[in-house]
């Protein structure tokens, strides 16, 4: 499964890692402290995603049951093993980060607009002491061709909201304005052709 980021109002390819002390290259989301959610989501100890250039450009997202889960939490936890899915399989994983800049009580975040996306994992971050100033999602969400999010990252006006469009090719983000046109004119189409 190819892989995508939307980080800072577009998309890049890959997954960007960082080195952890103990478990080597991960994928951090989200920020650590009050009113905020960490995550690290690590490689697959047997058969890892391959890591280039300190990115994963291709995996497969797995489950690894947890021995002693925490009463109320997680019973499995999310690694990346190496691509070796089903060669038609045309979905891709995306990790979606609405940071966007400091603006107060504004929140980033997405909605599903298209389609069953599969959010995989979520950490947020968030602004202030207690992150009571603002707040931003930071996922990875599995999506096939034909899903569309709206996203919206964190800064108000600042930051335009984008449509991310799942197709055949890849992962495109749109800004929003563009495309509520583009679904107008595509419904006027379709309403010309029915009559």
């Amino acid at each position: 499964m190819k892989t995508f980021s939307f980080v800072g109002g577009r998309v890049v390819p890959g997954i960007e890692t960082k080195n952890d002390a103990r478990f080597g290259p991960i994928v951090f989301l989200g920020e650590e402290g009050r009113g905020r959610q960490f995550e690290k989501i690590g490689l697959d100890r047997h058969d890892p995603a391959d890591v280039i250039e300190g990115r994963v450009l291709e995996c497969v997202p797995k489950t690894i049951p947890i021995a002693s889960p925490r009463p109320g939490g997680p019973d499995k936890f999310p690694v990346l093993g190496k691509s070796g899915g089903k060669p038609d399989d045309q979905r891709i994983l995306v990790r979606v980060n609405t940071c966007g800049c400091y603006t107060k009580n504004t929140s980033g975040s997405w909605r599903v607009i298209r389609g069953d996306p599969l959010v995989l994992v979520k950490g947020y971050g968030a602004e202030g002491l207690a992150g009571r100033c603002g707040s931003w999602d930071d996922g990875l969400i599995v999506m096939s061709p034909g899903d569309i999010l709206h996203v919206k990252r964190h800064g108000g006006y600042k930051t335009p909201p984008h449509a991310l469009v799942c197709g055949p090719n890849g992962l495109e983000a749109v800004d929003w304005a563009d495309y509520e046109q583009l679904s107008q004119v595509e419904g006027a189409a379709n309403t010309a052709e029915a009559i």
